[in-house]
């Protein structure tokens, strides 16, 4: 509205001023709240869960990591050299 409010002042035909609801879609819409299950993780080898590049973690030691062709739900992993 203050956009609007602007663009007035400077001259702009401003035609409707009423707000509208946009509603994305694909991957522009907003998470489903209510039936997000993704439990707390950490990312340190300790205590973390659900890891999915392929081999497993390499502990303490430089690593290059590729990624699994599909992650499931929860599930997370790395690309890349890790250190």
């Amino acid at each position: 509205m203050i956009i609007q409010m602007l663009l007035a002042e400077a001259g702009a035909e401003v035609r409707d001023r009423e707000p509208v609801m946009v509603k994305g879609e694909g991957i522009e819409a907003a998470a489903d709240w209510r039936h997000l299950k993704s439990a707390e993780n950490y990312v340190g080898y300790a205590q973390t869960r659900n890891f999915a590049s392929p081999g497993g973690a390499a502990l303490d030691k430089p690593h290059t990591y590729e990624p699994p062709a599909r992650l499931d739900t929860n599930e997370w992993a790395l690309s890349g050299i890790g250190r």
